[in-house]
């Protein structure tokens, strides 16, 4: 995956993925009013591990 998305939640959050470098992802946690409540940096592993556990998760 080397590209951004966004996922907007019931809430009013948005969760950003975003290529950031060679080998990492941006995940950005904004509130409602857009402003920035956490960004980790992952590797590309880390990121399928994360989507692996959500849809976990949601069964």
């Amino acid at each position: 995956m080397r590209r951004h998305f966004t996922i907007h939640t019931a809430d009013g959050h948005t969760i950003s993925v975003s290529p950031a470098g060679l080998y990492k992802y941006d995940l950005h946690v904004r509130d409602e009013a857009g402003r920035t409540l956490a960004t980790v940096t992952m590797t590309p592993a880390e990121l399928t591990a994360l989507h692996a556990e959500i849809e976990e998760v949601s069964k």
